[in-house]
């Protein structure tokens, strides 16, 4: 059974109440990577972003869509 209209909408509500918890955790690991970089003497850049509204809901009508019955699961499927 696949997502409907209202329940994505829920996903991408939740996701952007929630929004500020994905931002610091991506500065987190963006902050750890960097880290392991410099260390490591790597030749990289480390770029991180938390998703906009727009973004989870495109993913999710893009990739997921078919795949996933509940709010919950989106949750535990998307990356």
């Amino acid at each position: 059974m696949a997502l409907t209209e209202t329940q994505i909408s829920e996903v991408v509500d939740r996701y952007w109440r929630e929004h500020d918890r994905y931002t610091k955790l991506a500065q987190a690991v963006g902050d750890i990577c960097r880290d392991l970089v410099r260390e490591n003497a790597i030749r990289a850049s480390v770029h991180w972003r938390a998703k906009t509204r727009e973004s989870v809901k495109k993913k999710i009508d893009s990739k997921y869509r078919q795949e996933l019955n509940s709010v919950d699961e989106a949750f535990e499927r998307i990356g």
